[in-house]
């Protein structure tokens, strides 16, 4: 069986360098194929989604880009191991220099503010591979003339010194502590990012600096209510979560019954969609192209218009409350409640033509008085002979990437094993720590720190 077409706005991308950043953490640098030239300039802290087929569908995963987003700077990816993952296994097992990938563009808000401002002081808190997107804010701003550099914190959670990523650059970037300042917090030494802990340590500068917050949904909660409870403007507060891959694709065995109706105004389609499935994987399905990037809501770029029933998206971070309650949805994050109606489903392909509610009864019914005819036709002629005698487009296929690994977050699994996602999905993300800590160097490590794969 063939594997499934890429979709059209994704573009090849080629693997020119690997290089291990942390216990089971790797590096993948991307280029024009062929080529040693980067794929295009973009905005450090946005990230890309990657396309990879299996033999029955496409894995969708999304990755902050790491390097600083300059036209002559390959892409650079940093993807750690997930226990049990798909494709962070199979990424960091099976994926060569040379390999073909399949890339989004450049996407996301989560970027540095502009213009930058030396008299505004820039707080990032990140935990696990929250610390990716941060990384290349950080490479760009360390490139800066002094003169133009703003003062920085960097406030950072891992489980042990051996799985703090990108350690040794971190360790060189500003070793005097010039322009910034670390704060490492190790929860195997018994250290928790706060809230407290943090907002303490950045004291009279709260109110005047733009926050940066990338890891779980626990961390995020937690710090955007301290943040607003110490009266910081909203525009001042950027954030990424980890999300769960396997709770926002697909369908679910969610126990709500068969599936439901979905009704397309602008041309009159009537389609299914099972209960617990999303729309956007619902109307691929169908026929249609809607527009997507991390599938896992947080980017925005699958907002379609609800203009009857309900969804279920708690996932859909992307959107406003304003949005919200003006019908927007999140197509890969939302769940339909009962029949819904959407004023579009994106690009329509042949197969997915407008079809009337009407017209796809009545095509229903027209196939069942075929069917019953065929069936009495057939019944006649058996009964007559009774009684006269005394029944990828891809240079590479994922399909290994189908498979779960048992070889070892920012989420959880199902019963079959996926990786989670976000703009940062890269996978192990911390849970959001809870102890003080006092500016620390960053740790020595205590054993070996380069995964062998």
């Amino acid at each position: 069986m063939r594997p499934p077409k890429i979709p059209a706005n994704m573009m090849a991308v080629q693997v020119v360098r690997r290089a291990d950043v942390a216990r089971d953490a790797v590096s993948f640098f991307l280029a024009i194929p062929g080529t040693q030239r980067s794929p295009g300039a973009y905005q450090p802290g946005q990230f890309v989604t990657l396309a990879l087929p299996t033999a029955s569908d496409v894995l969708y995963r999304s990755y902050s880009l790491c390097s600083t987003g300059a036209a002559n700077e390959l892409w650079e990816i940093t993807i750690k191991r997930v226990q049990h993952g798909r494709v962070s296994n199979f990424l960091l097992d099976q994926v060569p220099v040379g390999a073909i990938l399949y890339s989004s563009t450049p996407r996301g808000t989560f970027t540095l503010p502009a213009p930058l401002r030396t008299d505004v002081p820039l707080i990032f808190v990140a935990a696990g591979s929250g610390i990716t997107p941060i990384q290349g804010m950080l490479r760009a701003i360390a490139k800066l003339p002094a003169n133009r550099r703003p003062q920085v914190q960097l406030h950072y959670a891992s489980r042990i010194p051996e799985e703090i990523l990108y350690r040794e650059e971190l360790r060189r970037i500003d070793p005097t502590g010039t322009w910034l300042k670390q704060y490492h917090y190790l929860s195997s030494q018994g250290q928790t990012l706060a809230a407290a802990t943090v907002l303490g340590l950045v004291g009279a500068n709260v109110r005047r600096a733009h926050w940066y917050i990338c890891g779980p949904d626990a961390l995020r909660t937690e710090l955007t209510n301290a943040l607003t409870g110490a009266g910081v403007a909203a525009p001042f507060v950027h954030a990424e979560v980890f999300a769960t891959q396997a709770r926002t694709t697909g369908i679910v065995d969610s126990g709500r019954g068969p599936g439901y109706q979905m009704f397309i105004q602008e041309n009159q389609a009537a389609l299914t969609i099972g209960a617990g499935e999303a729309v956007l994987p619902a109307l691929e399905r169908q026929g249609y192209q809607p527009d997507f990037s991390c599938r896992v809501g947080t980017c925005g770029d699958c907002k379609l218009r609800l203009l009857a029933g309900r969804v279920e998206q708690n996932a859909a971070v992307a959107l406003t409350p304003a949005e919200k309650s003006g019908g927007m949805i999140l197509s890969c994050v939302a769940h339909p409640l009962g029949d819904i109606t959407l004023l579009s489903g994106g690009r329509a392909t042949a197969r997915g033509r407008a079809v009337s509610p009407v017209a796809a009864i009545s095509r229903v019914t027209a196939r069942n008085l075929v069917r019953a005819a065929c069936v009495t036709a057939v019944g006649t002629l058996v009964f007559g002979v009774w009684n006269l005698t005394d029944h990828r487009p891809a240079s590479w296929d994922a399909s290994a990437a189908a498979a779960p690994t048992t070889t070892t977050t920012g989420g959880g699994s199902t019963a079959t094993p996926t990786d989670t996602a976000t703009p940062d999905p890269n996978g192990g993300g911390n849970p959001a720590p809870t102890a003080t800590a006092t500016q620390t160097p960053i740790p020595q490590p205590t054993a070996t720190t380069r995964p062998s794969h």
